[in-house]
């Protein structure tokens, strides 16, 4: 993604790619402490999702200007990732968790985006005509 998104902005797609190693490292430590103490990581969800929800606020924001998708795509995108960045403190100072119940409005919308982008992708490809979607 970073070549695709850099002429859109470079320091937003390089934080985008550090953001997404870095929620690949929290992944990598929070199973590897599971599995080391036999025991769950509290709230390692909201732990890792910090980083999911930032860099997927950032890669919705880069496709929206840079019109890679169709607009609606990207706002949808916009909207699931600052819910799921919402959900992430309530998580934390309430019973609601974000695998369940009503805690399921936090993560519902980003979980759409990502199965309807691939999607999209597979059908249709990128727009790069014109710098905008098809």
């Amino acid at each position: 993604m970073l070549p695709l998104l850099n002429p859109y902005d470079v320091r937003l797609a390089r934080a985008y790619a550090g953001l997404r190693i870095l929620e690949l490292l929290a992944i990598g430590l929070v199973g590897g402490y599971m599995v080391a103490r036999k025991r769950q990581f509290p709230n390692y969800d909201a732990f890792i999702y910090v980083f999911t929800a930032t860099g997927g606020i950032i890669l919705s924001y880069l496709l929206y200007v840079s019109k890679l998708v169709p607009r609606p795509l990207a706002q949808l995108g916009l909207v699931g990732y600052s819910l799921l960045a919402l959900g992430i403190p309530v998580t934390l100072i309430s019973p609601i968790q974000l695998d369940a119940g009503w805690g399921m409005a936090f993560i519902v919308p980003g979980g759409v985006f990502e199965r309807m982008l691939p999607l999209l992708l597979i059908a249709k490809g990128f727009s790069l005509e014109n710098g905008g979607a098809s």
